[in-house]
């Protein structure tokens, strides 16, 4: 008798039902398993004392898949995860506002490039020189006529005084102008590594740089993204094709194909750990009308090479 054992390496093909695509490669699998459920009518037999079974049938209840893709690429995380993908060219980024609050990150909208370092600049720098005996609204902002380095902030609405104050130069102090209140707001001049950080996702602001709720303006160069909006969608069907070597069998090709695959949402990604992470699928096997004629499944067929 032939040996057919078995021990299976392979890739997985998915094509979408319904789009004009062909079989798209899944990439890097390290599971793929079928299984069969079964639901079972029991018919106790009520003629003897003691019980038993007089008849049962069973019937196919579900039929599911599950396999773990270990290519994390966009694609791959759009169908586990009901998503969309997009794509974000390389680009250069300038005016771009961030809310800043000291001892905290504020997020850029896109991920920087390394280099050039991105720029970042108080949007207060734009502010008007203090005027003696003129009214100011809350949150008006000045710089003193005779340039210090620091922005100034009403955080109490009123007229300013018929002579200049005596301004602070330490992030949080206030001067009484008038019926004024000057807070010294931030500097007009930031220093990377000194006043604030470049990371990955954004500027991480230190925190004797600024008073909480400014505005600065930052400019990079965007690298180019691939998107990934998750659950934007409802679950799709896909044909799937798995094509196999047995290495118990000297690279003996098994293919399989199964005709209507409905995947679930994916149930947990590891994003931190210390293994290789896996986006494990569990997809269920629907019943495909167009498959007809006598023995003839409507849910998956297996080849294996002689």
């Amino acid at each position: 008798m032939i040996d057919y054992s078995y021990f299976g390496v392979g890739q997985i093909y998915l094509r979408e039902i319904g789009a004009s695509l062909g079989f798209l490669e899944v990439g890097n699998c390290s599971t793929l398993t079928f299984s069969v459920a079964e639901e079972e009518k029991k018919l106790k037999d009520y003629t003897v004392s003691g019980g038993g079974t007089r008849n049962s049938v069973k019937r196919i209840d579900t039929v599911t898949a599950a396999f773990t893709m270990h290519d994390l690429n966009a694609d791959n995380l759009a169908r586990a995860m009901y998503g969309a993908t997009s794509v974000v060219t390389t680009s250069v980024v300038s005016g771009e506002s961030g809310l800043v609050y000291p001892g905290s990150l504020t997020p850029f909208l896109s991920i920087p490039a390394l280099t050039p370092v991105p720029t970042v600049v108080p949007a207060q720098t734009a502010a008007a020189a203090r005027i003696n005996t003129t009214a100011y609204a809350l949150n008006a902002y000045i710089l003193p006529a005779s340039a210090n380095g620091f922005y100034y902030k009403a955080t109490t609405a009123g007229t300013s005084a018929g002579s200049v104050p005596t301004y602070p130069v330490v992030i949080g102090a206030t001067v009484t102008d008038g019926t004024v209140v000057w807070t010294c707001a931030g500097k007009t001049t930031l220093v990377v590594n000194v006043d604030y950080e470049v990371r990955g996702a954004g500027i991480f602001a230190v925190a004797t740089s600024t008073i909480a709720g400014e505005t600065w303006t930052l400019g990079y160069t965007r690298v180019g993204v691939d998107v990934v909006q998750a659950l934007t969608s409802s679950g799709k069907e896909y044909s799937m094709i798995f094509e196999g070597l047995n290495e118990a069998r000297s690279g003996k090709r098994t293919k399989i194909e199964a005709f209507r695959v409905k995947p679930g949402a994916l149930q947990q990604w590891g994003v931190i750990g210390e293994e290789y992470a896996g986006l494990e699928v569990s997809a269920e096997l629907l019943s495909d009308a167009t498959k007809t004629g006598a023995l003839t499944s409507k849910y998956f067929r297996i080849d294996i090479e002689k």
